[in-house]
Parts: C-alpha cells; structure tokens; sequence
C-alpha cells in the first residue's frame, strides 16, 4: 500500500491528498516551491518522469544548498 500524502494548502483552502511520489504529488510540490509553468506549459501537462526531473533539480538541490 503506497502512502498519502496529505497537507495543508492555503492556495487551495483545504487538505491536498496525493500518492507521494505521484504526478499530483509533484506538481503540488514544484507549485509550493514557486513554478507554475515550464517551458511556457502548466505543470499539468507534464508526464511523471519529467515532473520528477524538474523536482529533483529545482527543489531538492535547493534544499541541500
């Protein structure tokens, strides 16, 4: 069984329920750290891998800074 991830969002008004580690998951998470579009798409549009992709570069690295 895979863990939910929940949180709240003041964006939103509400709890965010996602997978962790799922698209939705990412795009809250990218969304928390401030992008919103990527090469002039939303987040949305966006398969998993490349999501992932942008995570690990944008938000992680930040955080081990």
């Amino acid at each position: 069984m895979q863990k939910i991830f929940r949180e709240y969002n003041q964006t939103l008004g509400g709890i965010v329920m996602a997978y962790v580690h799922s698209k939705g998951w990412y795009v809250s998470k990218l969304k928390e750290a401030g992008y919103m579009k990527h090469d002039g798409r939303k987040l949305e549009s966006f398969r998993t891998h490349i999501l992932r992709a942008l995570y690990v570069t944008h938000v992680e690295l930040a955080k081990n800074k």
